[in-house]
């Protein structure tokens, strides 16, 4: 009798994920993001255009709630420029990242819903070019790929509009780790760029296990 009750929990639980297994979506989306690095230290700053693609799985929680992980390519980065004693000029900081979101869902109607989750991502390879006449520092050729934090984190805000199998969104992304490594120059430690992503991400979705209804769990 002991062994059963014991048991019971597991199966519940078994099942229920079997459930949502069942009724889980499985798609791919890409789409156009607009970039820049949040920083107090540059003079000025522009916005990079990028793009992104890669897969979700979708699947139900509870009523009117589902949990989505992600996996996608993305890039990012900005033209910043600089007026200090040690750099001057505007320098194009651009970034190739593997992010991996894990949102939490809110189906506010079968179509509608609101996303918010934590994302982590693993730099790939990145890019410095020089912008403008530099007169203190060359930042092409003093930043290399190795100068740039690998790993990057932070949070997730979006809407979605789902129409059968495809869906829309757009969300903002705000990175919480600085880009730069700490360096030494001319004695003092500073961070190229000191600055964090941050991105606003649009996409178009198409999901090759569509149901009926969209995967919300009753």
């Amino acid at each position: 009798m002991k062994k059963i009750i014991i048991a019971l929990p597991a199966l519940l639980l078994w099942s229920s994920t079997l459930d949502a297994q069942q009724r889980a979506q499985i798609g791919l989306k890409g789409g156009v993001n607009f970039s820049y690095l949040h920083t107090h230290d540059a003079a000025d700053m522009s916005m990079l255009a990028g793009f992104n693609n890669g897969f979700f799985v979708r699947m139900p929680l509870v009523r009117r709630w589902s949990f989505q992980p992600e996996m996608y390519y993305i890039t990012k980065g900005a033209d910043i420029t600089y007026n200090s004693p040690v750099a001057d000029g505007t320098a194009r900081y651009k970034f190739s990242y593997i992010e991996m979101p894990v949102m939490l869902v809110a189906h506010i109607t079968p179509r509608f819903n609101i996303q918010a989750g934590p994302y982590i991502a693993f730099l790939l390879d990145s890019e410095v070019k020089n912008q403008s006449d530099v007169y203190l520092f060359n930042y092409r050729e003093h930043i290399q790929t190795s100068d740039f934090n690998r790993l990057d984190a932070g949070i997730v805000l979006g809407l979605g509009f789902d129409i059968g199998a495809f869906g829309i969104g757009t969300r903002y992304s705000h990175g919480l780790i600085k880009t730069g490594k700490e360096r030494d120059l001319s004695g003092k430690m500073y961070r190229f760029p000191d600055a964090g992503n941050s991105s606003v991400i649009t996409y178009i979705s198409y999901s090759f296990s569509q149901r009926r209804k969209p995967a919300i769990a009753d």
